[in-house]
């Protein structure tokens, strides 16, 4: 079990490698390009990607989720929350900031939630995630107050940013708890991924006539194929994976590496100066989540042990 645990979080791991660049790459891209045609046209592709994976796989896995209707259409909600927040907190915010909040807090929002359930998460555990919790304040504030003045947005726009990215995050931990259920009624990851998309592209497709000034030509198209399978599908099966695998608690846990593998990249590819500040944070948060990773993997030896 313990083995599983640490495969599991190696796979987020992986997932963070993805998703890190593609959130760096968007942040440029959507300068440009309108993020609800990007959105309903990626998941479009995802879709009938992991649909006709399914189907040729595993068509007879379709009929164990009539009786989880309800779950999916949730699913799908937290699904439009999800991307479309994300989305948004990426347009207003550099890189670094938007996935600090939206995956660094996740440990927090997700401790709460098993608190509140009353289901049991360490002492230790806890304090290292009220850790994270003061450094987010501190970064929000820093980022509203200071951060502000190096962004071509208002700060009304950066407020709004956070916002977005907050909510982001509520909607990750929602998703990832969800799909530790239908992980465990044992439906697999292509058809559960199959079947998540619907509600967010209805949404995305929606706005698009409202918007002013779309276009898209052939670069947009393949910049959307590429985002697409590589950015989303590949990214959103390797977590599924990852969640199978390990607990809610160190799926959300290891999400929070992220801010500093994407802020690796975004000295890299971008020009945003550097931030001492930023980097202590975010650093800060990075290896309070790795220590509580490594203490609740050894929990889980300590009690395969005593069962033995």
């Amino acid at each position: 079990m313990r083995d599983m645990y640490f495969i599991g979080v190696l796979m987020v791991m992986l997932y963070i490698g993805i998703a890190s660049t593609q959130s760096v790459v968007l942040n440029i891209w959507l300068v440009s390009t309108n993020v609800f045609v990007m959105v309903a046209l990626s998941f479009t592709i995802a879709t009938g990607f992991f649909s006709l994976v399914a189907l040729l796989k595993q068509p007879q896995s379709y009929r164990a989720l009539q009786k989880d209707w309800k779950m999916i259409v949730v699913f799908n909600v937290v699904t439009v929350c999800n991307w479309l927040f994300y989305f948004l907190s990426v347009k207003y915010l550099e890189p670094s900031v938007a996935v600090t909040i939206t995956q660094g807090f996740g440990p927090v929002v997700m401790t709460v939630w098993l608190l509140a359930r009353k289901e049991r998460v360490s002492k230790f555990t806890q304090v290292c995630h009220f850790i994270v919790f003061c450094a987010i304040v501190v970064l929000c504030v820093y980022v509203f107050s200071s951060r502000s003045t190096l962004s071509v947005y208002s700060q009304s726009q950066i407020l709004l940013g956070l916002l977005f990215a907050l909510l982001c995050c509520i909607s990750i931990t929602a998703t990832v708890v969800i799909s530790k259920k239908f992980a465990t009624n044992q439906v697999p990851a292509t058809t559960m991924l199959s079947i998540r998309f619907p509600l967010l592209i209805l949404v995305s497709a929606a706005f698009i006539p409202f918007q002013k000034g779309v276009t898209l030509n052939v670069e947009d198209i393949y910049a959307i194929l590429a985002v697409s399978l590589v950015g989303v599908c590949t990214s959103i099966y390797v977590l599924q994976k990852g969640i199978e695998m390990t607990s809610p608690l160190a799926v959300s846990t290891s999400l929070a590496v992220s801010p500093l593998v994407v802020l690796g990249i975004q000295r890299v590819l971008t020009d945003y100066p550097p931030s001492r500040l930023l980097l202590f944070l975010v650093s800060l948060i990075v290896l309070v989540s790795v220590i509580s990773l490594v203490y609740e993997g050894n929990q889980v030896k300590i009690v395969e042990c005593k069962a033995d």
